[in-house]
Parts: C-alpha cells; structure tokens; sequence
C-alpha cells in the first residue's frame, strides 16, 4: 500500500488496534507458520471492509494506510446462518506425479445469530468459526537406524590394522562408543523411526507432514442505544477472542514428527465505544480498546531434559526454569545431506498487549467539519528466543580420533 512494506499497514477492528507489535502485522488473521493463519476471523463476523490510503489523523500511525473492519451488530429482528465445508482427498483425483492419494482435508463450518435482547434498545450478535486441515506432502528421512549404529560400532570396535582403520582423515586405533551418544541415540530418536536400514533413506514421511490443527475464533458484539429529546447515545462492547495450533515440518525432508514445529497462538481483542450527539453538529466518540497477542514455538516433543537423561550437561539450570527439549544435533555434512536432525525449534515465542483510549470530537458548520480529539495508549512486549540455548553438537568427521 503506497509503496511500503508489508509491516507499515495500520490494522484495526471497529477502530481498536489489531497489531501484532513483535512484527506490526495483523493479530486476528495473522500469516503463521508457511503462510497458515493460525487465527480466523469468522466471515459473517464482517459487515463493512475500509483501506484508507491516506488515513486521518487518529488512525494514521503507520504509513502504508489503514485497514479497519467494522463487525456486525444485531437489531430488531433474528437472523442467523449456518455452514459447513468439507474437502477430503477421496473425492478427488490422484495426482500424476505420486504413486498413491495424499492426505488433503479441510474442514470449515461455523453459525452466527444475531436479534434483539429488548427491542429497540439492546441486541446482541455472535458468530463462531471452526477450521481444521491437514496436507500430506511427500518425502522420506534418513535417520541414524540401529543398523547404521551396528555398522559404525563395527567399524569402531573391529579396527585391527588398516585399510580397515583408514579414512580419508588418516588411521586410527580401536574405539569405545561414547555413553552420552549411546544415550542420546536411544533417547532423542524414537525406536519406532529406528528401523531402517543401513543406507538412505531409512524412512518415509507421515502422511500428514504438513498439518494445521484447530484453528478457531469467535466474535460477539452487544450494543445498546438510548435517546431522549435533546441528545442521543449509543453504547456499544465486542470480544474477539481465538485460539489455534500448528504442527508441521518447517524443515524440508524432516521424517520425524517428534521435531515438527508446535506453534499454538491465542489472541483476544476487546471494544467498548460511546458515541454521543450532543447537537446535530456537535458529536463525540469515546473509544477503549485492547489487543492480546501470545504464540510460542517448540519442538513437538520438548519434554527432554538430556542432563539428567543423557549426562549432557549443556544448560542444567534451564529445566528448573522451564526450559526444556533436545539440542540440535547434527550427523554429516553442514551443507545437508546427513541424517534428520534434532532439536530443530528452540523454545521461542512473544506476548504483547496493546491497550489505548482514545476520544474525538465532530463539530459540523455550513459546509465544513472540524474534527480533534487525542488519545492515550500503552504497549507491552514480553519476548523469549532462545535460539542455540539448548546448544548444538555438530559430528561430521573434522574431528575424531584419526587425528591424534
């Protein structure tokens, strides 16, 4: 918008701010992990949609624009809907280019009601939403299977005079295995993916190797409306609140979906708005509002402690703080090529709240309108990235006993 970029949009909902403030884009709505929004807005919650190029003063804190959605608000009569959207790979064909169907299903159904609560005075409006799907891509995994841990503890253990003692790196004599890496193998790696066989690929990917679980939000408004002779007032609340999770490989070729990456989001966005006429030219709006943001990401499984399982004590105060999961752990070359890695999501993630008040005031004369107002507002962010805290062990072969 204007020539900015992606971050510089003001987005807001009814006139509340509607920013994630770690990135400055949307909250509700907001394009997750692969571009999947972990939180949705329920369609029929929209009743009108604005973008202001050149917003006005009040709106104006970012410089691509303005983006506002108005939501709707009930009235004297009872309207509702219902719906459901269905979509499974059994009632579409195979594509050419896979031996068999993959898994493609998206499920999306919600309602909304809307209607009086006393006539002419007070309504309420609620709608939910409700989306569920999963995508299944192919691809297969190396994994460092017991045969190839057979394999190498026979090399280590067998080594009586070269060639069988040689590599590239130069000759070496016999070799314990190491019982931290014993232990790190049978613990990090489930024993369900260690099967394979001595030579890649040792696995094929689950059918759900992309997978975006519940994402769902609802939104309810209520406003009351009271007049009298001389002055006219209207009072409106509304909540937003949703919540989501996702899980899928965020690393291609990842076969092991205990290190898919987790991210459950939560978001919540409250209005209050008192508008008064106060003369046909003198009018007044009175706005409080507050956005919550909160996502975090981890491994699928992040529940290991390698300092009391393992021996590995990498970082043992992290767990007494709630700190825990596999390091990442690399097998072969840095450039790729080796077996899956572990510990691909360090625990990560960020919390921030915005909460403002803000308050305008209209005056209207001839063919002329002078509008001013100001506005209070307070933001908090709340962030944790720990990336490499849980450290990193790096084997491909630069160093090793052939180099004593």
């Amino acid at each position: 918008m204007n020539g900015t970029r992606w971050d510089q949009v003001n987005w807001q909902m009814d006139g509340v701010d509607n920013n994630d403030l770690w990135w400055n884009i949307p909250s509700v709505n907001q394009g997750g992990v692969s571009g999947i929004a972990g939180i949705i807005l329920p369609t029929d919650a929209i009743d009108q949609f604005s973008v202001q190029t050149q917003a006005a003063p009040e709106n104006g804190r970012s410089a691509g624009g303005n983006v506002d959605l108005a939501l709707k608000a009930g009235g004297n009569d009872f309207h509702g809907t219902v719906y459901d959207y269905h979509r499974n790979e059994a009632f579409a064909a195979k594509s050419p280019f896979v031996t068999s169907k993959k898994r493609n299903r998206n499920y999306n159904y919600g309602f909304s009601l809307g209607g009086p609560i006393l006539k002419d005075r007070v309504f309420f409006f609620t709608t939910f939403e409700k989306q569920r799907f999963s995508i299944g891509l192919p691809g297969e995994g190396t994994e460092p299977s017991t045969a190839y841990q057979n394999a190498a503890l026979n090399v280590l253990n067998n080594c009586v005079n070269p060639p069988a003692c040689t590599t590239h790196y130069g000759t070496y004599a016999p070799v314990s295995p190491s019982p931290i890496s014993t232990k790190l193998l049978a613990t990090l790696w489930p024993t369900s993916i260690l099967a394979g066989p001595p030579q890649p690929p040792t696995t094929a990917a689950p059918s759900q190797s992309l997978a975006s679980a519940i994402t769902a939000s609802r939104s309810s408004i209520t406003r009351s409306t009271t007049k009298t002779t001389f002055r006219s007032t209207g009072l409106s609340a509304r909540e937003t609140v949703g919540s989501g999770r996702w899980i899928g490989s965020c690393s291609p070729g990842v076969a092991d979906p205990v290190y898919y990456e987790v991210a459950p989001i939560h978001v919540q966005n409250y209005a209050i708005a008192l508008n008064t006429v106060f003369t046909p030219r003198l009018t007044n709006q009175l706005l409080l509002g507050v956005n919550y943001f909160k996502q975090k990401f981890n491994d699928a499984n992040n529940s290991f402690d390698v300092s009391n399982c393992c021996g590995l004590n990498l970082a043992p105060n992290f767990s007494a703080n709630g700190v825990t999961g596999a390091p990442r752990i690399i097998i072969g070359p840095l450039s790729g090529g080796g077996f899956d890695q572990t510990g691909l999501t360090p625990p990560k993630g960020r919390q921030d709240i915005t909460g403002h008040i803000t308050d305008a005031v209209s005056y209207t004369f001839g063919k002329h309108q002078v509008r001013f107002g100001g506005e209070y507002r307070r933001v908090q962010v709340d962030e944790f990235y720990h990336e490499g805290a849980l450290g990193e062990l790096v084997f491909n072969g630069t160093q090793g006993p052939w180099l004593v």
